[in-house]
């Protein structure tokens, strides 16, 4: 389990599911880095309805205080590497005090 400075746990079924992911899609996009969005509609057709996005996002002009670089979940030519991955502030502040987990090979917010 990791908690990150702005307060989202990353537990280890999560972090799991992160290496397969990783593994599967790699960790070189030519000097992108991986993007979480936390989406939660408040009204509309799906109120209340909340998911996940990942992407991959130029490093070009991204504030580092939004940027977290999770170690031992990536691998660059077989040995672990450093992921770097960018929440931004509204992800941040969604999921505060929240933790992301896996079930079923989906990443959870709980």
């Amino acid at each position: 389990m990791i908690r990150l400075r702005c307060g989202v746990i990353l537990t280890d079924p999560f972090l799991d599911w992160l290496r397969d992911w990783t593994a599967r899609e790699g960790t070189s996009h030519h000097g992108r880095v991986l993007a979480l969005e936390y989406v939660r509609c408040h009204d509309g057709p799906r109120a209340g309805q909340a998911w996940l996005e990942w992407l991959w996002v130029r490093r070009a002009g991204l504030s580092d205080h939004c940027l977290f670089h999770v170690d031992g979940v990536a691998t660059d030519a077989g040995k672990p590497a450093i992921l770097d991955l960018y929440l931004s502030p509204q992800t941040q502040k969604g999921l505060r005090w929240r933790h992301l987990g896996a079930h079923g090979g989906h990443p959870t917010v709980g």
